[in-house]
């Protein structure tokens, strides 16, 4: 009984320690758990809010040290299959450049960028209109 009350223990403190480690894995040892909450609260506040013409920034939240930016598109797949189709594109095309665009805004943003470089973790869904799911894009780090 006794080796499974230490068992038990060490892997409370596991995991304990092992979120720490997300939480202060930086140079300056800020929190950039707690620096994810506090973006998410700024932001959220001016939500929605228009990014360009089609897509809509609806809402943002945090977990640990990860930002999740969730995004509409104002249109659905047809509509984009059909514009990308017209001008001689694919859909791994869009995917690629959206994913590149993205990259380039968190990282050319000094504040994001920033927090990517101190641990933390930027997310973005990004949606059609109807809800359906067209693309998710993870940076942990910035060249």
């Amino acid at each position: 009984m006794r080796i499974l009350f230490i068992i038990f223990y060490m892997l409370l403190t596991t995991s304990t320690t092992a979120e720490e480690d997300i939480c202060f894995n930086n140079i300056i040892q800020l929190n950039i758990c707690e620096e994810a909450d506090r973006v998410r609260d700024l932001v959220s506040d001016e939500l929605p809010q228009n990014i360009s013409q089609n897509l809509v920034l609806r809402s943002i939240s945090s977990f640990k040290n990860t930002l999740t930016s969730n995004a509409m598109l104002l249109y659905d797949r047809d509509f984009l299959e059909t514009a990308l189709s017209d001008g001689g594109r694919t859909m791994d095309s869009m995917k690629q450049q959206m994913e590149v665009m993205t990259q380039n805004a968190a990282c050319s943003m000094s504040y994001s960028k920033a927090f990517i470089e101190l641990g933390g973790v930027k997310n973005y869904v990004y949606q059609f209109q109807d809800g359906e799911l067209f693309l998710e894009i993870t940076i942990k780090e910035c060249e």
